[in-house]
């Protein structure tokens, strides 16, 4: 068994296909474009094999959606509402792209506008032996002080604090246990905000977790993580930091 490349995104703009290019010419995983094409045609670019899906497959798949309240503590909200089930749990439709394609052991799980400043290939090596089922960036175990915190509350009750985990879910590696894991507590009406609800029920699993830098240091606050002001990146800033992931906040 390998794994895989989910390059999620919800346009076809220059920026978004070189991304794409970029990714799969450098890498030697088997690459899927993972199209939410609500509103718009599917996904279909010769070269690329492509997952398309919509806010109507979010509807009808049983899986618990985002509620008004949950909705209101959303600081940075995207601007189609109507989209906001799909922001809220894109992890919903990598569970079903694993139970199309479960022939694979991980799946990598990439934004479209996450930057690489190497070869991605080096970058997916690096995990190549790494047997956490979930990897990702920026983790930290409750108690923590950001703008997710609020969704704790949203998190199911008998869940301890111990297993709660927060990350940022720009990128990041779920093993196929892990999203059978993930069917099963979302099917069951269980779930929450993803950037919180991920790690936590794989821990709550007793699933193994860590964070990228585990394995090499691939990104710092500046680049990943929250922190960063894409409008300070500098070429030099850029050139400095070979090897490293960028993610833009908005």
């Amino acid at each position: 068994m390998s794994d895989c490349i989910l390059f999620h995104c919800h346009d076809t703009k220059l920026q978004t296909l070189e991304s794409l290019r970029l990714i799969s010419e450098q890498s030697n995983l088997d690459v899927y474009v993972i199209y939410d094409c609500t509103d718009k045609e599917p996904f279909k670019i010769n070269g690329y094999k492509a997952f398309n899906f919509s806010i109507e497959d979010y509807i009808h798949s049983g899986y618990p959606l985002v509620s008004e309240e949950q909705a209101a503590d959303i600081p940075t909200p995207p601007a189609n509402q109507k989209i906001l089930p799909i922001y809220h749990n894109p992890e919903y439709a990598c569970i079903w792209f694993m139970q199309v394609y479960p022939e694979y052991r991980n799946y990598w799980y990439v934004e479209y506008d996450v930057f690489f400043n190497g070869d991605w290939n080096d970058f997916f090596k690096l995990y190549e032996d790494a047997d956490e089922d979930f990897l990702c960036v920026a983790l930290m175990q409750y108690p923590f002080k950001f703008w997710v915190d609020p969704y704790k509350k949203y998190l199911p009750k008998d869940i301890p604090d111990e297993n709660i985990f927060r990350f940022f879910g720009c990128i990041n590696r779920m093993s196929r246990t892990l999203l059978e894991t993930l069917d099963v507590e979302y099917s069951s009406g269980r779930s929450g905000y993803y950037e919180l609800s991920v790690a936590t029920f794989a821990s709550f699993h007793g699933l193994k977790i860590a964070d990228l830098n585990k394995y090499g240091i691939v990104y710092t606050g500046m680049t990943v993580g929250g922190f960063n002001i894409y409008k300070s990146w500098t070429q030099q800033f850029i050139d400095n930091c070979p090897n490293m992931l960028f993610h833009p906040i908005r």
